[in-house]
C-alpha cells in the first residue's frame, strides 16, 4: 500500500506541476476557485476528515487550537480603536490597535478553521461577528509601520473570510460587500505599490494583493501580486547561481546586514537572516502562503522558472531548519560573520507539504525541524502572519484515501476465557458512500473475532468482539483490523493484551487527600501495581466527584509495568465552592476496572483571601526566595482562643515541624511566633476574634534568621521578633517556595499574600502592591502601587516585567521615576482579556529595577467583572 501511495503522489505531483505551466498562460480569464485564499475546499474536506479519525499531526494540532487562546467560543473581539485608525509606530510603539487586529484576525481565522472541521456555528458566528467589526469600523492605518500592519491584516482577513463566505455559515450578503469595500478602499491602496523596505515587508503585501484578489475577484491586483513575486523571491532568498552578490532589489536598496560571503554554502539564505532568524521566517511564511493561493487557483509560484523559484524555497526551508536545529548563536563564519539571532516561528509546514507531500522532494532537514519543534509547540501560533499550519497542512488532500478506520480504545486487555471488545469507526474518505467489510489478523491461538455489523456502508461503527479459552497464552499480541471495500484495504494496528485468570493490578492515589485553595490545581499522584504476572496497560480516567466547572488531566492517560506513574491535575476555578470533595479515579483494560479514592478539600479565595475550611492544610507557591526578601499577609483568627499558624517553607506542608517560619495566634490568646525551637515574642500581644491583623515578616534564608512584626487593624506596629531563627527541624533549608496555614481550634482567614525583594534592605525597600479593575472591553487593569519602605531615596525606578497568570501586560517597560523614602509610586499595566475568567483565581507577578538593584512582587487575585 505504502508503493502505491507514493506513485499516486508522483503521478499527482507531475499532474499538479503541468496544471500549474497550463494555468499560468491563462489565470487572467479564468475565474477564481472558491474557497482559494491559503486552504483549498479539498484541503479543508481532507483536514476535517483527518481529525475526525484522530490521525496525526492534525488531531494533536486540532485539540492545541481548541484549548488556545485565540480558539476559545467565548472569544473577546478587541476590534479597532474608536477613531477607526490603527496606529503602528516602530516596534509597535505606540500601539493603538496593532496587537488587537493581530489577535482578532488570527482569532477569524482560527476560528473559521474549526467551524469547518466541527460544524460548531459559534465558530462562525464569532468569525463573522470579528470581519464585520473590521469591515464596519476600520477607517485606515497611521505611524511608521502603518504599511506592515496593513499587510499584516491583508494576510489572515481574507483567509478567514474566504472559507466564511463559500461555508454555508451565514454570512450576510451586504456584510460580504462592506467587506470587501474595506479591504479594496482601506487596505489594498496601503499595499498596492510594494514597499522599499526589508523584503519581508513586501512580501507580506505581496500575499495581501494576490489573498484580495481572490476574495473581491479582482484580477489585476491578483496578478500584480504574481508579478511582484516573481522580483521579489530572487531578490530575498539566495541561491548560489546568482554569483558572488544577491540580485538586486526589485524596489529599494535591500541591505543584507553585512553577510560576508554568496557561494553554494549559504544557499537559501535570505535578505533578512543576519538580522534575525525571526525576520527571515516572516519572508518565508508570506512567500509560501502566497504560492499556496496561487497555486490554488492554478498559478504555479512553487516552480516558477523565471524566479528559480523551487530551489531558493527549498534551500530556504532547509537552511532555515538546520541552524534551528543546531539551537546555538555560534554559525560558521560565513554565516552572518559567524553569530546569529534563532527565533522558532511555527511556520515551513506549507512549504514541507507542497515540495514532499505533493511532488516527492526530500526536504529531511525540515521534517525533523516539523517534526521536534514545530509540532511540539504548545501554541504555533505567531500572531503577525502564521496560524496553525500543521492543522491546515500536515499533510495533503491528494492523500486522502476512499475510507478511515479508528478505534475509540486501540489497546484491549483480557483473561484467558473471556472475551473483550474494541470499537471501530467507519470514516468516509474519497469515497463518499464506501461499503466496508472486516477482517483481522495476528490472534493467538484460541481467540475467535466476530464483527458487529459485519458491513459498513458510508459512516458507521462495528464492534469487534474478541474471545478466548483457558488455552489462550498469556502475552501482548499485536493484531490488525482489515477493513475492505473491494479494491482498497485500510490497515488499523490494535493491542491485544492476554492475562492469566489470576493475574490483576491496583491503583493507588498519593495522597489520598490534598486541600487547596480555588482557583489553584490539586495534584495526585496515581501509582500501578501488579500481582500474578499482570500484563499490559490501564487507561485512567475521573469517573466522578470533579467540583462543577473543574478539569482533570492525567500527565499519562495510560499506565502500566514499563510506566507506573502519572499524575492527575485538577484545575479548580476561582468560583468553586469551597467544601469536601471525594474524587473517584478509575483505571481500566478494557476488560476489568478498578477504583482508587482521594479526597479534594477546596478552601475559597474571596478578594484575595483564602478561609479554611475545616481544620485542614492549605498551601500555595511563592516566587523561589534563596537572599533576603519580604513577606506581608493579613490574617484573621475565628475565636479569641484560635490555634493557628501561617508560615513560610520548602515545599508544600502537612506537619508543623516543617514551617521554616512561622507567625501564630495561641491557644492562650496571644500573638508569637516560632523562634529555632519554640515559640517566643517580645513583647505581650493579644488577639481578638474577628479582627484582621497585618504581619511582616523579613527574612533572609542565607543565615535562617528572620524578623517578625504585627500591626493590629487600626494601630501601631509591634515587633514580635527579630532575628528569631528558623524552626530546628528546618535549620538546614537553603530555600523557601511555599506558603502554609492550619487552624487547629477555631479557623484563620489569610488575605493579600505579598512577597517582595528588596535588593537593600534597610535602605532602599520596594514593596509591590495591585489593585485590579476590568475595562469595558472586557481587558483587565493593574494599578501597581510601589512603596519604598526604605530609608534612603530609589532612583529611576521601573517595572519591567508584568505578568497576570501567564499573560503579560503593557506598556512595558514602565517608569516611575524616583521614589523617596517612604513615598509610593503609580503605574498602571493593562492585560488583555484573555488572561482569565472574571471571577477566576490568579497570581499578579511583578519585577523591577532602580539604579543600585531589583525588586519583585507576587499578588495573588481573583479577576473582576463578570456575572
Amino acid at each position: 500500500m505504502r508503493v502505491s501511495r507514493r506513485v499516486i503522489a508522483t503521478f499527482l505531483a507531475v499532474a499538479l506541476i503541468a496544471l500549474g505551466a497550463f494555468r499560468t498562460a491563462t489565470a487572467q480569464t479564468q475565474p477564481f476557485n472558491h474557497p482559494g485564499v491559503l486552504v483549498s475546499r479539498a484541503q479543508l474536506d481532507y483536514v476535517k476528515v483527518m481529525v475526525a479519525a484522530h490521525n496525526e499531526p492534525f488531531y494533536s494540532a486540532y485539540l492545541k487550537a481548541l484549548n488556545s487562546n485565540i480558539g476559545q467560543l467565548n472569544y473577546q473581539i478587541q476590534g479597532p480603536p474608536a477613531t477607526g485608525i490603527i496606529e503602528c509606530g516602530p516596534t509597535s510603539n505606540p500601539n493603538f490597535g496593532c496587537s488587537a487586529a493581530d489577535n482578532d484576525s488570527s482569532a477569524a481565522y482560527l476560528q473559521t478553521l474549526l467551524w469547518y472541521i466541527t460544524g460548531n456555528q459559534q465558530y462562525a458566528n464569532n468569525a463573522i461577528a470579528i470581519l464585520n467589526k473590521y469591515a464596519y469600523n476600520l477607517k485606515g492605518y497611521t505611524n511608521s509601520n502603518e504599511p506592515l500592519q496593513a499587510a499584516w491584516d491583508s494576510e489572515k482577513f481574507p483567509r478567514a473570510a474566504e472559507i466564511i463566505r463559500y461555508s454555508n455559515a451565514g454570512w450576510a450578503d451586504a456584510d460580504i460587500q462592506q467587506f470587501k469595500t474595506m479591504l479594496s478602499t482601506v487596505i489594498l491602496p496601503r499595499i498596492i505599490n510594494g514597499s522599499t523596505s526589508n523584503g519581508n515587508w513586501e512580501i507580506s503585501m505581496i500575499e495581501g494583493m494576490i489573498n484580495i484578489g481572490v476574495f473581491n475577484d479582482d484580477l489585476a491586483t491578483f496578478n500584480k501580486g504574481v508579478l511582484y513575486w516573481k522580483q521579489r523571491i530572487p531578490a530575498y532568498f539566495y541561491y548560489h547561481t546568482d554569483g558572488p552578490a544577491p540580485v538586486p532589489s526589485p524596489r529599494g536598496t535591500a541591505f543584507w546586514y553585512n553577510q560576508p560571503v554568496y557561494d553554494d554554502r549559504v544557499d537559501g539564505i535570505s535578505q533578512e537572516t543576519c538580522r534575525d532568524f525571526g525576520h527571515a521566517q516572516y519572508g518565508i511564511s508570506g512567500a509560501l502562503d502566497a504560492a499556496e493561493t496561487a497555486s490554488i487557483q492554478g498559478v504555479d509560484l512553487y516552480n516558477d522558472v523565471t524566479s528559480n523559484a523551487r530551489l531558493r524555497l527549498m534551500s530556504a526551508l532547509e537552511f532555515n531548519a538546520k541552524y534551528q536545529l543546531a539551537n546555538s548563536t555560534s554559525v560558521p563564519s560565513y554565516v552572518c560573520n559567524g553569530t546569529v539571532a534563532l527565533q522558532v516561528y511555527p511556520t515551513d509546514e506549507i512549504g514541507y507539504n507542497n515540495y514532499h507531500n505533493r511532488q516527492g522532494l526530500d526536504l529531511p532537514l525540515t521534517i525533523q525541524y516539523l517534526n521536534q519543534v514545530i509540532r511540539q509547540l504548545p501554541n504555533p501560533t505567531e500572531y503577525h502572519i502564521m496560524v496553525y499550519e500543521t492543522l491546515s497542512h500536515g499533510g495533503d488532500a491528494s492523500f486522502l484515501q476512499p475510507f478511515l478506520l479508528r478505534a475509540l480504545s486501540t489497546a484491549s486487555a483480557v483473561r484467558a476465557g473471556n472475551s473483550t471488545t474494541f470499537t471501530i469507526n467507519v470514516l468516509p474518505g474519497s469515497d463518499a458512500n464506501p461499503s466496508v467489510g472486516f477482517n483481522v489478523t495476528g490472534l493467538p491461538s484460541g481467540a475467535t473475532p466476530s464483527f458487529d455489523p459485519s458491513t459498513i456502508t458510508g459512516t458507521g461503527t462495528t464492534t469487534l468482539t474478541i474471545t478466548t479459552n483457558g488455552t489462550t497464552a498469556p502475552d501482548v499480541y499485536p493484531i490488525n483490523v482489515l477493513g475492505n471495500n473491494g479494491t482498497f484495504t485500510f490497515t488499523l494496528p490494535l493491542t491485544l493484551t492476554v492475562n492469566s485468570s489470576s493475574s490483576d493490578y491496583t491503583i493507588t492515589a498519593v495522597p489520598s487527600l490534598l486541600t487547596k485553595v480555588a482557583g489553584d490545581p490539586a495534584a495526585f499522584a496515581i501509582n500501578f501495581a501488579t500481582s500474578n504476572g499482570y500484563l499490559g496497560n490501564v487507561a485512567l480516567s475521573v469517573a466522578s466527584g470533579l467540583p462543577a466547572g473543574a478539569t482533570a488531566t492525567f500527565s499519562q492517560p495510560t499506565i502500566g509495568s514499563g510506566s507506573p506513574t502519572s499524575t492527575l491535575t485538577i484545575q479548580t476555578l476561582g468560583s468553586t465552592a469551597p467544601g469536601a470533595y471525594p474524587i473517584t479515579i478509575s483505571a481500566t483494560d478494557g476488560s476489568v476496572t478498578h477504583t482508587t479514592p482521594a479526597l479534594l478539600i477546596i478552601n475559597s479565595l474571596s478578594g484575595a483571601c483564602i478561609e479554611q475550611l475545616g481544620n485542614n492544610w492549605i498551601n500555595g507557591t511563592i516566587p523561589t526566595q534563596t537572599g533576603t526578601f519580604t513577606a506581608e499577609w493579613d490574617a484573621t483568627p475565628s475565636t479569641a482562643l484560635n490555634n493557628s499558624n501561617v508560615g513560610l517553607s520548602f515545599g508544600p506542608q502537612s506537619a508543623f515541624t516543617g514551617l521554616a517560619i512561622a507567625g501564630r495566634f495561641n491557644p492562650t490568646g496571644q500573638i508569637d511566633a516560632r523562634n529555632g525551637g519554640a515559640f517566643a515574642a517580645a513583647a505581650t500581644i493579644n488577639y481578638a476574634a474577628g479582627v484582621k491583623y497585618h504581619f511582616r515578616a523579613v527574612v533572609n534564608v542565607a543565615t535562617r534568621k528572620y524578623s517578625i512584626y504585627v500591626t493590629p487593624a487600626g494601630g501601631s506596629e509591634i515587633t514580635i521578633g527579630t532575628n528569631y531563627g528558623f524552626r530546628s527541624e528546618q535549620s538546614g533549608v537553603t530555600s523557601l517556595d511555599h506558603w502554609d496555614a492550619i487552624s487547629q481550634v477555631g479557623l484563620v482567614q489569610l488575605c493579600n499574600l505579598v512577597i517582595s525583594n528588596p535588593a537593600n534592605p534597610g535602605t532602599v525597600q520596594l514593596i509591590t502592591t495591585s489593585i485590579l479593575s476590568q475595562l469595558p472591553d472586557g481587558s483587565y487593569q493593574a494599578t501597581v502601587l510601589v512603596r519604598n519602605n526604605g530609608t534612603a531615596t530609589a532612583p529611576n525606578v521601573q517595572i519591567v516585567t508584568a505578568m497576570l497568570g501567564s499573560t503579560t501586560g503593557t506598556p512595558l517597560p514602565s517608569g516611575l521615576g524616583d521614589i523617596e523614602a517612604g513615598s509610593l509610586g503609580v503605574a498602571v499595566i493593562t492585560f488583555p482579556a484573555s488572561a482569565g475568567i472574571p471571577g477566576s483565581a490568579t497570581v499578579e507577578r511583578f519585577t523591577g529595577t532602580y539604579t543600585g538593584g531589583t525588586f519583585s512582587g507576587s499578588i495573588r487575585a481573583t479577576l473582576p467583572g463578570g456575572k
